[in-house]
């Protein structure tokens, strides 16, 4: 949800924004994840760019 945590005050910090959990799916990816799971999940998503 993006929305969840506007008005947050402080959420423009990189630490709050952590603290909300900012970051962690990339966290994940980049340290728990082989290349091929991430695509997978990527394509399991079924996310469409729009560009």
């Amino acid at each position: 949800m993006l929305t969840r945590h506007f008005g947050t005050p402080g959420l423009h910090k990189i630490d709050v924004y952590e603290s909300k959990g900012g970051y962690s799916a990339l966290r994940k990816a980049l340290l728990e994840m082989e290349p091929a799971a991430i695509t997978n999940e990527v394509k399991t998503s079924g996310l469409r760019g729009r560009g």
